[in-house]
C-alpha cells in the first residue's frame, strides 16, 4: 500500500537509499527535503514493512524524480512500475523528469520501458558521473535538447 512517509520510517527508507545509491542521502539531507512544502516522500508497504520509496518534488512545470528505491528483494516484480503509475496519476504537470546515472543501465532501461525519452546529457558534477536527463511527458512530446 502506498503511504506518505513519516518521521518514523525515515531510518528504514536511508537503509533502502543505501542499498540503491552510492552517494546515498544523510539524515540531514531527507530532513531537509522533507521540510520543503513541494517535496513529497512516499512508501510502499507490504505485510508492515517499507520494501519501497519514492522522493518527487513538484515544481512550476513539472514534477522531478529526486530519489527512488525498491529493496532489492523485491526488485523485478512490477513494484517500481507502480510506483511509476502513481505518480503517473497523481500528476497535474505535463512531464516527470529523472537524471539518471550513465553507469545504472538498469534504471535507464526501466524508465525507457515506462515511456520516458533521453532528452539531454549532464555533464559531471563533483561526483563525477555523467548522467541521462530522462522525461515522460503526458502528451509524449518530448523537445531533445542539442
Amino acid at each position: 500500500m502506498f503511504k506518505f512517509m513519516v518521521q518514523a520510517q525515515l531510518p528504514e527508507v536511508m537503509k533502502f537509499d543505501s542499498f540503491c545509491y552510492e552517494n546515498c542521502w544523510t539524515e540531514r539531507d531527507f530532513k531537509e527535503q522533507m521540510k520543503k512544502r513541494n517535496v513529497y516522500i512516499q512508501v510502499y508497504e507490504y505485510e508492515g514493512q517499507i520494501i519501497g520509496f519514492l522522493v518527487y518534488q513538484s515544481l512550476k512545470y513539472h514534477i522531478e524524480i529526486l530519489r527512488f528505491g525498491i529493496h532489492p528483494d523485491y526488485q523485478r516484480n512490477g513494484l517500481g512500475k507502480k510506483f511509476v503509475a502513481e505518480l503517473k496519476n497523481k500528476m497535474k504537470k505535463p512531464k516527470i523528469k529523472i537524471f539518471v546515472p550513465e553507469i545504472n543501465l538498469a534504471a535507464q532501461l526501466f524508465f525507457k520501458s515506462q515511456d520516458f525519452m533521453c532528452t539531454g546529457i549532464e555533464p559531471p558534477e563533483d561526483d563525477g558521473d555523467t548522467t541521462y536527463k530522462m522525461e515522460y511527458l503526458v502528451n509524449n512530446s518530448v523537445e531533445v535538447e542539442s
